[in-house]
């Protein structure tokens, strides 16, 4: 769609202008609605996270820029915020600040797969997955079928769908 990709780019501008392009970054840009009326919704995401008050200022300055521009004909809503604990991971940079924490894998086969993601890389990702009751061993990697000690290599192609797994 013609108005994400407007969004994407002001965004983008933003981040620039700002001169927080190296920290923070954009997951997804989401448009939805009916003719009379808009919601924009900027998920944004950052290496170390990001807080309110970024989300706050990154919105009122795309909103200033959609007014000026005239780019949303009809009444709309914009919301910024980060992506939630239930928004599955989509981008390499949101998998390597995720390095470390338990998540859950759905394959495009169908198959789940959970434990402690431990590397990201070009091909993949590679998960030590945990026995039932016990926390993922810390072991070598060993590329290819999931080995004895719990880890798995598991190609990007493979990847449906992966959540954060959040413990309290």
């Amino acid at each position: 769609m013609v108005l994400r990709a407007i969004v994407e780019e002001m965004v983008d501008q933003i981040l620039v202008a700002e001169g927080w392009d190296d920290e923070l970054f954009l997951v997804e840009v989401q448009a939805t609605g009916n003719p009379g009326f808009t919601k924009l919704t900027v998920l944004l995401d950052g290496d170390r996270g990001i807080d309110i008050d970024r989300c706050a200022r990154i919105s009122r300055r795309l909103g200033g820029r959609i007014e000026e521009t005239n780019l949303v004909e009809s009444a709309y809503v914009l919301e910024v915020s980060s992506p939630g604990v239930d928004t599955p991971l989509q981008l390499r940079r949101q998998y390597l600040r995720n390095v470390g924490r338990n998540v859950k894998v759905t394959l495009t086969d169908g198959n789940l797969r959970s434990g402690r993601l431990e590397a990201v890389d070009e091909e993949g990702i590679r998960l030590v997955e945990a026995a039932k009751g016990k926390k993922p061993p810390l072991s070598r990697f060993s590329p290819g079928e999931t080995t004895p000690d719990g880890e798995a290599r598991i190609a990007w192609t493979a990847i449906q769908r992966t959540l954060v797994v959040v413990s309290f």
